[in-house]
């Protein structure tokens, strides 16, 4: 079974958890960060974002994952929600997936510093490149939905 994204409630869902990803655009690419081997879903390509904590909304858990994981830090007036999609991987686990872009791409590509425990590698794609990387299970249905690919 594969992985579904909707942006449509699924029957039966129940939600374990709410988590953001976001879209860092840059000279047409997409910032993709590459799962420490250790962690769930290891050695897989995704999007900088995490689970939404206790007290946080969308665009304030995008702020602190971005910085978290990149090294990346914006106000998060710099942030857009895009869209909110009903995740359910297979087994049953759903959750919320909520987008959040950059409201502007950057004008530069930054320095990006990596949290080890979490991610290993980093790289610039553009949509095209992305869709044959070896992405999370659900990310690319997600950016063809988000971006209309």
């Amino acid at each position: 079974m594969d992985t579904i994204v909707s942006k449509n409630m699924l029957p039966g869902f129940k939600a374990e958890f709410m988590a953001v990803g976001i879209y860092v655009p840059c000279d047409n690419e997409l910032l993709f960060l590459k799962r420490a081997y250790s962690s769930s879903r290891g050695g897989y390509w995704c999007t900088p974002g995490g689970r939404i904590e206790q007290g946080e909304n969308a665009l304030t858990t995008a702020r602190r994952e971005l910085f978290e994981e990149t090294g990346i830090n914006i106000h998060v007036n710099d942030l857009e929600l895009r869209s909110t999609l009903y995740m359910r991987y297979p087994g049953g686990c759903d959750f919320v997936f909520y987008e959040c872009k950059l409201r502007q791409p950057l004008l530069s590509k930054p320095d990006i510093v990596l949290s080890p425990n979490e991610h290993i590698d980093f790289a610039w794609a553009t949509l095209q490149e992305a869709e044959y990387m070896s992405l999370i299970p659900g990310e690319w249905k997600r950016i063809v939905q988000t971006f209309n690919v």
